[in-house]
């Protein structure tokens, strides 16, 4: 749990600084006449010191997660086990019709059979 803490630490302090040095870029391309491109450059720096507090967020929440998930299965007695029901054999050719054909699979030959 200790490990958890000193990266959201780390990413709060990380994130946090992004986030001031971006709102001061911003506020001063906004602000003043001539730097008309900090703007941009502030917003950006804004939107990835977001980012990064959420990115760091969510490794530790996921991290959390992989921890206290069981691995496997453990066998319960609860758990049925399931039926198969066993294939019927067909009716034989030789009930349909008059002359049918048997392969042996033994000997491969064609057998033919008259009533």
């Amino acid at each position: 749990m200790a490990s958890k803490e000193k990266i959201l630490f780390a990413v709060k302090i990380a994130s946090g600084c992004i986030l001031t040095i971006g709102l001061m870029i911003f506020f001063i391309g906004l602000l003043e006449n001539d730097y008309k491109i900090l703007t941009s450059i502030g917003l950006g720096t804004l939107i990835g010191g977001g980012l990064i507090l959420l990115l760091g967020v969510l490794f530790v929440a996921t991290e959390e997660m992989v921890d206290n998930t069981d691995k496997g299965f453990k066998k319960s007695s609860k758990v049925t086990p399931l039926k198969v029901k066993k294939k019927q054999k067909k009716k034989s050719a030789m009930s349909d019709a008059p002359h049918s054909i048997i392969q042996n699979p033994k000997s491969c030959k064609v057998v033919y059979l008259r009533r």
